[in-house]
């Protein structure tokens, strides 16, 4: 029976040898496994700052090519404005408005253009 009993005691030993490389071997394969998947989120989040970057690039063209268009409403409304002092005429609400637009639409495009171009900065 002690033979037995040694037997035993070293199949024992064995058996939770082999699962202990085992579980080192699945430890392995993980760390490996998940260094693989974070190098390829990394470089997907990197492909995603310059595309984000050149969304902000056009975003800001886009808002300067606005603001120069609402500069131009601006000044020639003024003109207008001045032209119907000199005669005495009213302008139409419409054309007011029109005016007081370009005056917002130039304050929205400039503020939007000086935050799109600091978000740029921060994360180039």
């Amino acid at each position: 029976m002690s033979n037995l009993k040694k037997i035993g005691n070293k199949l024992f030993k064995e058996s939770t040898e082999l699962k202990s490389h085992d579980v080192e071997l699945n430890m392995v394969k993980s760390v490996e496994s998940n260094s693989k998947k974070a190098e390829s989120l990394f470089e997907q989040g990197v492909k995603e700052i310059f595309s984000a970057i050149r969304i902000i690039e056009s975003a800001i063209q886009t808002l300067k090519k606005s603001k120069s268009i609402a500069n131009k409403s601006l000044s020639e409304g003024k003109e207008l404005e001045k032209l119907a002092d000199k005669i005495g005429a009213d302008l139409k609400s419409s054309t007011e408005a029109a005016i007081q637009n370009a005056f917002n639409t130039i304050i929205a495009a400039e503020q939007s253009i000086k935050d799109l171009e600091k978000s740029k900065a921060t994360i180039q």
